[in-house]
């Protein structure tokens, strides 16, 4: 979710809750395609008209065949719940399959056709069975997700014990994804610092590491990805933190 706080607030905000369970919209192509189809376009039609508007690559297939929310669903797994999954364990349907009538009978119900994202555990805190998913769905009017429209994203999140948190931003834009870019960079001297890493030397005014080193040392941007089950690393956890969304 370009530029909204999504990874700092579910794993700062919220420390020491347990989380139970995730659920959102987390790509920004598909659900600005799927709003305009249930204002009446095409598929095709409505691809076109957000590849135009910069929304979406020359070849959109990660984003509307779902690959883009696996690795977001991934990312969200490791380090919200300390779970590393495979992407064989998010079972994944794009949105190229959607058709018009879906999308009518949808509205006409007073809801939306969304591509939802789902990560829950049967146990407490990332223990257990695991059920991801990304696929559309039909959500009904009641249903937070209903009202995401355009390039916007949502993810709802079930933690005790303060129970569910909402975070909701913009979801794709060069403007936004440099913002999310630039958030990371000054969050690696206090990460690495807090995980008893080198920290990042900033540079001076001249442009010159002030003093003398030049950039962030390896060891606090390439953690190993880990077998799959593993809690992630400080250092995964840099590497992993400037993804969600797109």
């Amino acid at each position: 979710m370009s530029g909204t706080p999504v990874i700092s607030t579910l794993t700062e905000g919220l420390a020491g809750a347990v989380p139970g369970a995730l659920r959102g919209v987390l790509n920004a192509t598909a659900n600005a395609i799927l709003s305009h189809m249930a204002e009446g376009m095409a598929y095709a039609d409505a691809l076109a008209q957000v590849q135009r508007a910069g929304l979406a690559e020359p070849d959109p297939a990660a984003d509307v065949e779902g690959h883009d929310t696996v690795a977001k669903v991934m990312i969200l797994s490791a380090l919200v719940f300390g779970r590393q999954l495979t992407p064989g364990q998010v079972a994944c349907r794009g949105i190229t399959g959607v058709t018009g009538q879906e999308v009518r009978q949808a509205v006409l119900a007073g809801g939306r056709i969304r591509h939802v994202a789902a990560l829950a555990f049967s146990g407490p805190g990332g223990t257990g069975t695991v059920t991801a998913r990304v696929r559309p769905e039909a959500v009904p009017a009641g249903d937070q997700l209903a009202r995401i429209d355009g390039a916007t994203n949502a993810l709802v999140c079930q933690a005790s014990p303060v129970g569910q948190i909402t975070i909701i931003g913009p979801g794709a834009g060069p403007q936004l994804a440099g913002q999310g870019v630039l958030s990371d960079i000054i969050a690696v001297p206090r990460t690495s610092t807090a995980a008893g890493l080198p920290g990042l030397q900033l540079p001076a005014p001249g442009g010159t590491p002030a003093d003398g080193r030049a950039g962030l040392p390896a060891t606090a941007c390439r953690g190993p990805p880990g077998p799959p089950g593993s809690p992630p690393t400080p250092a995964r956890a840099l590497r992993f933190a400037g993804h969600p969304a797109g």
